[in-house]
């Protein structure tokens, strides 16, 4: 009985050698017998480049039809520019529908590369349409924070018609903007929502006239606001004209008056010939 018993054991043995090179042979002549003959590409796509596409998929594609590795096909084509997600189906017999959901670039990046309207930062090729998008320039890691203050920030603008082209964080967390007809503001380490606040009823204050002959705001005052005139700007805030600073004017907000001098801005000298991001 022991002879029979190793017989079997044998026999188990050579059949299970055969099944395994069965199955190579199988998967070897699957696929040539049922090859992938087709990848049919769909979404709105306009920016990706097919040649790439083809380039990291052809690899994963020398296999039978059935055993291609669809979640492989995936994370190779989301590897590609401009590809955002990627979703792989079968359309049986010998078809694989490959979904692309592109990314859009919402806004330029300052570091090179553009921002998704969802905050995912990307390398592209440029166009000269996106040449035109806001500008955001701060540390890596806080973008989707950016992206957010500076939708908010144009909701808030677009009554006034007016909307913010360029914003900047830089290392020690000091807040600027640039808005589209050039008035560049300063909020300093503040919080940025709040200054923002206090930016637009400056404005207010200042009402439009006025601002249109300002070139820049600086609210890093902690009781008061400085403003730089355009060369031809002229500023009256009530019945006084500062003189003794034909460019920079002081305004004490909780005075109500003009002032020619003002205490220090937060991390700055006074005055706003402090250091300024220059926007691009």
């Amino acid at each position: 009985m022991g002879r029979h018993g190793n017989g079997r054991s044998l026999i188990g043995l050579l059949l299970g050698v055969a099944l395994l090179g069965g199955t190579g042979a199988a998967l070897y002549y699957g696929a040539r017998l049922m090859p992938v003959r087709y990848v049919r590409l769909e979404g709105a796509v306009q920016n990706v480049d097919p040649a790439e596409l083809e380039q990291v998929l052809a690899p994963l594609l020398d296999k039978a039809y059935p055993w291609v590795d669809l979640a492989a096909l995936e994370n190779a084509a989301e590897t590609c520019r401009w590809v955002g997600e990627a979703g792989v189906s079968r359309a049986w017999p010998d078809t694989l529908v490959l979904r692309i959901e592109e990314l859009k670039p919402f806004v330029r990046w300052g570091g090179g590369g553009y921002l998704s309207e969802q905050g995912v930062r990307f390398q592209a090729a440029g166009d000269e349409a996106f040449a035109r998008l806001p500008l955001v320039t701060g540390p890596a890691g806080l973008e989707r924070q950016m992206l957010t203050l500076l939708k908010s920030m144009n909701q808030r603008l677009a009554e006034q018609g007016k909307r913010v082209v360029a914003l900047h964080l830089s290392e020690r967390r000091a807040w600027s903007f640039r808005l589209d007809d050039g008035l560049i503001v300063h909020l300093g380490r503040q919080e940025p929502v709040r200054a923002f606040a206090r930016f637009l009823r400056v404005a207010q204050l200042l009402g439009p006239e006025r601002m249109q002959a300002i070139q820049r705001v600086d609210l890093r005052y902690p009781n008061g606001f400085a403003v730089g005139m355009k060369p031809d700007g002229e500023l009256k805030l009530g019945k006084m004209t500062p003189e003794t600073e034909p460019i920079t004017a002081g305004y004490d907000i909780s005075a109500g008056w003009p002032i020619c001098s003002a205490k220090r801005p937060e991390g700055g000298r006074a005055g706003i010939a402090g250091h300024e991001h220059h926007f691009s």
